[in-house]
């Protein structure tokens, strides 16, 4: 797409920061979205069987040599460990912002809305508090309700369960709260990807810029993967094209390349 229209991250002095999705289809494949989302511009994507790091790899090497080494000025993105100190190695950054709508999506599954236990309620509302953080004021009440809530209940995170004798259950034992470790696990680990947007005027808290291409990728139903796929690539490849002219470049592009 270089070829085609060059992005608005390229022309002299432009500042941006780059975000990163993906857009299942089903358990497999995976379309992977690389975005400029200071301009809204879709800068790469690739299919892949999953989202593995070797895939985001390949892929980010190939972006910053198309970018010519202009790096962004920030970075945002779903929060995958592997796959952000990738964005961070490839870019040169110290640190990259984890999307809140994709943590508040995972907390609201770890701590469900009618649990009968008193420490998941509680650490659900401090939990849906995240998302509306937006000054370093609202981050100290945030993290003091958090340490608050873990003098309370903490002792709950070590609580162990244990096989009945004879069950045939092969493990030895396991967490009683497993899911509110989880939470509790994303909440408090590596705040600084939590809060990198409150250091970083021009890093957004969300990824959604992508949000909002995923939900415009729908799927179609009874439409095969294979359709589909190539449906949102479609999609993706005319959101970078404004005019005529660099409409008939593209398809020329693509009939060199699909013709014999």
């Amino acid at each position: 797409m270089f070829q085609l229209t060059s992005p608005s991250c390229l022309k002299p002095a432009s500042v941006w920061v780059y975000g990163y999705d993906a857009k299942w289809l089903g358990r497999s494949p995976v379309l992977l979205i690389h975005r400029d989302v200071t301009h809204k511009e879709t800068l790469w994507w690739s299919v892949a069987k999953n989202e593995s790091v070797a895939a985001v790899n390949q892929d980010l090497i190939a972006l910053a040599r198309s970018l010519n080494f202009q790096p962004p000025a920030g970075a945002v993105s779903d929060g995958k460990p592997g796959i952000t100190v990738m964005i961070k190695s490839i870019f040169h950054l110290e640190n990259c912002q984890r999307c809140l709508v994709h943590v508040e999506r995972d907390l609201k599954r770890y701590l469900p809305l009618h649990s009968p236990l008193e420490a998941t309620q509680s650490l659900r509302m401090v939990a849906l508090t995240l998302i509306k953080i937006n000054s370093k004021t609202e981050r100290r009440v945030y993290l003091t309700a958090v340490k608050r809530w873990h003098r309370h209940y903490g002792s709950l995170l070590k609580t162990r369960s244990y096989p009945i004798p004879g069950s045939g259950v092969k493990r030895r034992w396991w967490y009683t709260h497993g899911n509110l470790r989880r939470a509790w696990r994303l909440m408090t680990k590596a705040p600084d990807s939590l809060f990198h947007f409150l250091d970083n005027s021009l890093v957004p808290k969300t990824n959604n810029s992508l949000e909002g291409i995923n939900r415009h990728l729908k799927r179609r139903a009874g439409m095969s993967k294979g359709k589909q796929l190539s449906l949102m690539i479609w999609k993706l490849a005319f959101s970078r094209v404004k005019t005529n002219r660099q409409r008939k470049k593209l398809w020329d592009i693509w009939k060199q390349q699909l013709l014999p």
